[in-house]
């Protein structure tokens, strides 16, 4: 499934994959690395006889190298898949995972086959880094980085001067990994006159993902990252990597949640994998 994309072959590719049971880790992690996209999305349907319960799906999600504890384009691609298949009733999933009881929203109407998923996910806070500027200059090829910041969850975040910045950049992989105990997600307002507010890339190579395509998880620190600088709740995004990506984002400081929307397309192919559980 292609996340955060209204186009084929462009966003960020997600592999759905629904049990029947739960699944040991370690085949779960052998599948993610013979995939090899950027997350794999291990689904399994609660089995509850309760008559109210706390969620519907259990979710967990898996890059080539570890399991992840969030994952923004696993989730979107999970729910548009479910929604998409009706295989679930209704307009909302929620999904039990590392990071509590993520919510995701069918957005449309529905005489249209048309429509978007909303994911509310936590705020992740930002704050002022103290790293040299000039360090993260010569890890980023010379690009002019005009502040830099770091996420709850261990990213760097590098504020550039300008969007072309962003688009041009060419980073070397080995000194990202050695900068950063998460990720390096590299940002900047967009150019006059775009249908965007601000542009960014992600780099992971830690999680064996140079770089990835369209990061929702990400977003979650992006989102109020440029509420406050643009003194904006409600935002557009665009994630300028190759394959490019849209977001269309919403701070709700009162909740501190991100509500994040997308659209997907999905690839249907099928293969079934021996389940050791």
């Amino acid at each position: 499934v292609d996340a955060f994309t209204g186009e084929g072959l462009r966003g960020n590719p997600a592999a759905v994959c629904v049990l029947s049971c739960e699944a040991d880790p370690m085949w779960m992690q052998r599948v993610a690395t013979e995939l090899n996209v950027s997350q794999t999305a291990f689904l399994v349907k609660n089995s509850s006889e309760e008559e109210i319960s706390p969620f519907d799906y259990e979710l967990r999600w898996f890059s080539p190298r570890c399991e992840v504890s969030l994952c923004g384009h696993g989730t979107l691609a999970s729910a548009y898949y479910l929604f998409a298949t009706k295989a679930v009733k209704g307009d909302l999933i929620r999904f039990n995972t590392k990071s509590g009881v993520l919510p995701a929203r069918k957005i449309g109407t529905s005489s249209s086959e048309s429509f978007q998923v909303e994911l509310d996910f936590p705020v992740m806070t930002t704050s002022p880094c103290d790293n040299s500027n000039f360090v993260l200059t010569e890890t980023l090829g010379g690009a002019s980085v005009v502040a830099v910041s770091t996420s709850g969850r261990g990213d760097l975040i590098a504020k550039l001067s300008s969007e072309e910045h962003v688009r041009g950049l060419k980073p070397d992989f080995d000194e990202v990994s050695a900068c950063s105990d998460f990720g390096l997600l590299v940002t900047a307002k967009a150019s006059a006159h775009s249908a965007y507010d601000f542009v960014s890339r992600f780099f992971a190579p830690r999680f064996a993902i140079n770089e990835d395509p369209v990061c929702g998880s990400a977003h979650c620190a992006l989102a109020p990252y440029w509420a406050k600088k643009l003194l904006k709740n409600t935002l557009s995004a665009c994630q300028v990597s190759e394959r490019g990506g849209r977001l269309d984002l919403q701070v709700k400081w009162e909740s501190m949640r991100v509500l994040m929307r997308g659209e997907a397309v999905i690839h249907y192919g099928y293969k079934e994998y021996p389940l050791n559980i």
